[in-house]
């Protein structure tokens, strides 16, 4: 892919450091990964049965020149036993993904042109994702004025003479939602991060989703204990208060996914549902950019 017809930005992090490569003039891998087919044998029947594409890993591969930076800066800085963060901007769309160096060298035949390299970065999960990381809070207050807002409506006068305003207009209210529609714009299926604040005592909280999929945490929670419940695939966890506590999961219990548009998102408990603050965390992941 030469960057003569594209309008593409590349940058790369990696250790703390950043590598701007503005002088790319080859980029490849960003589009569908490779597939390869799940086919199981059938002994009376030619051919087989397809069950489903497996998503290969994916491998970028850049080819740049980067004046800007020292030959050591480059070799340090693809490093093989770091993760390395890269992010890509084509067209409108700006999606990163995540991967390690698996080969990196330098090219001798570009006359005129220092510290040209060919990189390439072997991406374990090859699923680009969004940017932004999109959160809601499923009970949330419902604003009636901006502030500051002052709103007198009636006053009294005490013994010396001073005036106390006593009432006043209601400001906001909290919206004692249980249920929150999500929109998974991406190309597949997505985890999603649950973080309950407990504001009074719960018992028992639970997520579900409109499959019929849940997960309930079989514990009871004080005010200002925070659950969190993690479904991302190669990251599931439930912690409390920072502390593994998948050990608490109900048996029942399935780690479900956002399927890919819409998807209707409730949470409950046996005690104390109204003491739940929610907020969920998701992002989308595509097939290539």
């Amino acid at each position: 892919m030469g960057f003569d017809d594209y309008r593409i930005n590349i940058q790369l992090e990696c250790a703390g450091k950043v590598l701007e490569v503005n002088r790319a003039y080859d980029l490849t891998g960003c589009e569908a990964s490779d597939y390869s087919p799940n086919l199981q044998a059938n002994a009376q029947l030619d051919g087989a049965i397809l069950n489903g594409n497996n998503i290969e890993p994916r491998e970028i591969g850049i080819a740049a020149v980067c004046e800007s930076k020292t030959r050591d800066f480059l070799v340090r800085f693809f490093n093989p036993k770091e993760d390395i963060k890269v992010k890509i901007k084509m067209y409108e769309n700006m999606r990163w993904i995540m991967g390690r160096v698996s080969e990196f060298q330098f090219v001798k035949n570009r006359v005129g042109n220092r510290n040209a390299f060919e990189v390439a970065i072997t991406c374990a999960d090859p699923f680009f994702r969004d940017m932004d990381s999109f959160g809601k809070n499923i009970a949330n207050i419902v604003k009636q004025f901006a502030f500051p807002f002052i709103s007198p409506v009636a006053a009294a006068k005490d013994k010396g003479g001073t005036y106390h305003w006593i009432k006043g207009h209601l400001a906001g209210y909290r919206q004692f939602n249980t249920r929150l529609n999500l929109d998974n714009t991406g190309d597949i299926d997505a985890g999603a991060v649950f973080r309950i604040e407990a504001q009074g005592e719960v018992v028992n909280p639970i997520i579900k989703h409109e499959s019929g999929a849940f997960v309930r945490v079989k514990r009871t929670l004080a005010k200002g204990d925070v659950l969190t419940i993690n479904t991302e695939r190669g990251e599931k966890r439930i912690e409390l208060n920072g502390v593994n506590s998948f050990q608490y999961i109900d048996r029942d219990s399935e780690m479900f996914q956002l399927n890919v548009g819409s998807n209707m998102i409730e949470y409950d408990a046996d005690v104390g549902y109204t003491n739940m603050a929610v907020y969920v965390y998701y992002t989308p992941r595509y097939l290539g950019i």
